[in-house]
């Protein structure tokens, strides 16, 4: 058996961007740094469950990570905003590096983005006001 063949059943790398988050109005109004940015959160979470991203997966992503990239800090902080008020990602953990225990902050992938803009979203975003 070749090399080939004993390793077949694994797929290459690629990142998991569904047609429905392309074609979706939140994805649409996304700025282009965090279009791009998206994509590198997808595959954190992949990296993390080691196969399919999965919604209740906790993952890391730090602005070190960011800067490798070529994302600017205040980039990536506005990123982050974005993608959260878009519904493609939450915030579980806030890190930092005062007064939190020097950690990272944890993400998790959501569905939010597929009622945005629509009447959940708008009831959704009274439920979070209220907190």
């Amino acid at each position: 058996m070749s090399r080939r063949q004993k390793h077949k059943e694994r797929l290459p790398p690629f990142v998991p961007v569904t047609h429905q988050q392309l074609d979706s109005a939140a994805y649409r109004a996304l700025s282009g740094n965090a279009a791009k940015l998206l994509p590198y959160f997808i595959r954190a979470c992949v990296r993390c469950t080691k196969g399919k991203p999965d919604k209740t997966t906790l993952f890391d992503f730090t602005y070190g990570e960011a800067l490798k990239l070529g994302f600017a800090r205040n980039t990536f902080s506005r990123c982050l905003k974005e993608l959260n008020r878009n519904g493609f990602i939450d915030w579980v953990e806030i890190g930092g590096l005062r007064g939190v225990g020097h950690s990272n902050s944890k993400y998790r992938l959501s569905d939010r983005w597929a009622v945005w803009g629509g009447l959940e979203w708008a009831q959704q975003a009274q439920k979070g006001a209220k907190k």
